[in-house]
């Protein structure tokens, strides 16, 4: 006598409908309607590492990092700094941890957060 296993049948249930979504989905969205399939470097260098990234509805994007771990590459405009006593990094920093990108234009501009 044969014995049912229920979890082995709900798990190829699932798959089966996984890979028939997939496949439905593949179908609707061929790749030559999504975009190029290749990546493109926009800006050589951010000057800043993106730890956090928020795209925004008018074509720009912020960009965060975290200031307890040493200078950026980018310098805040006019010669703000910003001073901290309790950081245990840098307590007077000159650089920037936060910035703006306008992908239409593709330019970056520093914010002080």
């Amino acid at each position: 006598m044969s014995q049912s296993h229920p979890p082995t049948a709900i798990i190829i249930m699932f798959l089966s409908t996984l890979v028939f979504w997939q496949l439905l989905l593949l179908d609707a969205y061929p790749a030559a309607t999504i975009g190029s399939n290749r990546w493109e470097l926009l800006l050589p260098n951010f000057g800043c590492t993106a730890m956090h990234m928020q795209l925004l509805q008018n074509d720009r994007a912020i960009i965060f990092y975290r200031t307890h771990f040493g200078r950026s590459n980018l310098s805040l405009p006019n010669g703000k700094c910003r001073h901290d006593p309790k950081e245990r990094v840098l307590k007077v920093d000159y650089t920037t941890y936060s910035l703006e990108y306008d992908v239409a234009k593709n330019t970056i501009r520093r914010l002080f957060i």
